[in-house]
Order: C-alpha cells, then sequence, then structure tokens
C-alpha cells in the first residue's frame, strides 16, 4: 500500500542536487536518465524492506531510503555499500505527470 502511494508521487522529472543528473520516472517503474546527446532508459526501483521504503535509481543512486517526498522535492538517505557511512541527498522536481 506505501510502495503504490510512493510511486504515483514519484512520476515526474527530478533533478539531483547542484545540478546533478535529470531523470525522468513514469508508470510502470520506466525510467530515462537525461543528458548528453542520448536518453538512456532503464527501469528504477522501490521497495519496502523493515519499514523503510527504499529507492534505486540506476547510474544516480544506489539502494537509498526514501525521507521525505513532496511536490517539489525527494529526500533519500543513500547508503554505501561495505560501509556504514551514508549520504543525504535531494532532488528537485522539474515537472510532474
Amino acid at each position: 500500500m506505501k510502495i503504490n502511494h510512493f510511486e504515483k508521487l514519484l512520476m515526474g522529472t527530478w533533478e539531483l542536487e547542484n545540478g546533478g543528473p535529470v531523470v525522468e520516472l513514469s508508470e510502470g517503474r520506466k525510467m530515462t536518465l537525461q543528458g548528453g546527446n542520448n536518453n538512456n532508459e532503464d527501469v528504477f526501483s522501490l521497495e519496502e524492506e523493515e519499514g523503510m521504503v527504499l529507492l534505486t535509481i540506476p547510474s544516480v543512486i544506489e539502494k537509498s531510503e526514501v525521507l521525505n517526498i513532496s511536490p517539489t522535492e525527494l529526500v533519500v538517505r543513500e547508503f554505501h555499500q561495505g560501509s556504514a557511512k551514508n549520504e543525504v541527498r535531494s532532488f528537485r522536481r522539474l515537472s510532474g505527470d
């Protein structure tokens, strides 16, 4: 139930903090990574584990806990594999579906 709600909120075009990659998330968990002369299509992952909603956007963020999502901002805690360190990253919405 929680996953479906988050998935609907994620639909749209997002830019990673500080002018990072722009990614468009669409229905069916499809995504397009925009950049350069071509767009790279892939799928994103959204899952629930131990009460956390985890998001993976290939080539952008690894498995990350969704901390907050609003109409204009997405905030995640990215875990670094093999390390106790984590990093809070934010995206701003460029457009919604």
